[in-house]
């Protein structure tokens, strides 16, 4: 928390006039991908489902999947956006800039770890 606190008086002092859309960017940016997460999440998960069990869903989304579906387009028209604005395109290239280095850090720890327990679990079946 100390340094993102530091890193946003340094960007305050370098560039006072573009610092709060920087920071709403970025947050906006963050708060769309993560919705986006959570619409693809449920989608997965809906598909895993049987049919019988997407009949006794207990809280069904209203007007499936249209309601969905427009709402993924709505957060790429928001990503476009982002793109499209000058002052807010440092956010969204940042924003997929931390994506792929997080996927590239994914790739190198978390699925190398996942392939060697598995290993090992098969091993000792």
């Amino acid at each position: 928390m100390g340094v993102a606190l530091l890193v946003a008086v340094v960007l305050n002092y370098l560039m006072p006039e573009q610092v709060f859309v920087l920071i709403a960017s970025l947050a906006a940016f963050a708060t769309v991908w993560v919705w986006l997460m959570i619409l693809l999440a449920h989608f997965a998960m809906r598909r895993g489902l049987s049919a019988e069990e997407r009949r006794q869903i207990a809280f069904p989304v209203p007007f499936w999947p249209v309601a969905p579906l427009l709402t993924l387009l709505f957060m790429g028209l928001v990503i476009a956006v982002l793109g499209m604005v000058e002052e807010t395109r440092i956010a969204l290239i940042a924003g997929l800039v931390l994506l792929g280095l997080l996927t590239i850090i994914w790739y190198a720890k978390v699925k190398k770890t996942v392939r060697m327990s598995v290993a090992e679990q098969s091993s000792s079946s």
